[in-house]
């Protein structure tokens, strides 16, 4: 089940096309990672799914209420942290979390549980402005679920967080699915959403290039063999001579890029009908920011 979806939804800025014809659809439990270069129109979609832009009915659906109808309901159920986290920096922690129990009176039983969950118990009454980037991205993940939403969206939560930063963001988004939460994520450091997403939506030219599970993306283009074996000129020449794309890698290794479903064994076949022994050979694993980098220059 999707508990987030829009309807082909299109947004222009004064005249100027932004989004065209997007289709979301994050399913319940997923981390979805919402991909695209700077500019493209991220930031505008998040503002959208919270109604700070507005858009016609029946464009933005959560649990397939419409958005307009149900806007207090839907916003109840939503936490976010958008470009960067807002907090009183000469309050503490616990503080902050404190004024903001006075808006949702939720206790001091879930601000304890929030603090440990984002790991601050320890620094709970250390003035905020002392934080570092990291500990205070956290804090804004803190305030946005304390409230306990079924959703959490966030817009590049990992800019300008150092390498320690960005694996306790890191830790903080699996545990918190864990825990049943649905994250929107947007971002280009494809590296780590590559270690965190379930899901992927690519954005380009103001469209959805490709959206669904990560393991699909990656799985996309054809797949590529590091090959060892004792006649690697030979084995090149063939290649060619039946359009395998090849790649030379040292004295005894080449990489081939072949179609899936069992085309390595066909591959393997043609080696042994001209003698020639693979002595080893590796799948290569597809990264997310090659796929990614192919999607936008297959687009163009």
């Amino acid at each position: 089940m999707n508990i987030l979806e829009t309807n082909h939804l299109t947004f222009n800025y004064r005249n100027h096309s932004v989004l065209e014809d997007i289709n979301l659809k994050i399913p319940e439990g997923s981390i979805y990672g919402y991909l695209g270069k700077n500019g493209e129109g991220k930031s505008t979609t998040i503002k959208i799914l919270l109604g700070l832009e507005q858009t016609p009915k029946n464009t933005v659906f959560f649990n397939q209420k419409e958005f307009h109808s149900n806007r207090s309901y839907i916003l109840q159920n939503i936490g976010c942290l958008v470009e960067q986290p807002f907090f009183y920096a000469d309050l503490s922690a616990y503080e902050n979390l404190n004024y903001l129990d006075m808006l949702y009176h939720c206790g001091q039983k879930r601000i304890k549980e929030v603090l440990e969950l984002v790991n601050l118990t320890k620094d709970k009454d250390k003035k905020v402005r002392k934080y570092s980037t990291g500990m205070k991205q956290r804090l804004g993940i803190a305030m946005a679920m304390f409230h306990n939403p079924k959703l959490l969206i966030l817009d590049e939560p990992l800019n300008g967080l150092d390498p320690q930063g960005v694996y306790e963001m890191r830790e903080l988004m699996l545990k918190l699915q864990s825990e049943g939460k649905t994250i929107f994520i947007s971002g280009h450091i494809l590296a780590e959403q590559e270690k965190i997403c379930t899901h992927i939506g690519v954005l380009n030219n103001k469209r959805l290039l490709f959206q669904g599970e990560i393991n699909s993306l990656l799985n996309q283009k054809k797949l590529s063999y590091l090959i060892y074996t004792d006649q690697p000129e030979r084995g090149m020449e063939i290649c060619k001579e039946h359009l395998i794309p090849v790649n030379r890698i040292s004295d005894r290794t080449f990489i081939i890029e072949i179609e899936q479903d069992g085309s390595f064994d066909s591959f393997r076949n043609l080696m042994q009908q001209n003698n020639i022994q693979i002595i080893f050979a590796d799948k290569c694993q597809e990264k997310l920011e090659s796929v990614f980098l192919h999607l936008i220059k297959s687009d163009l």
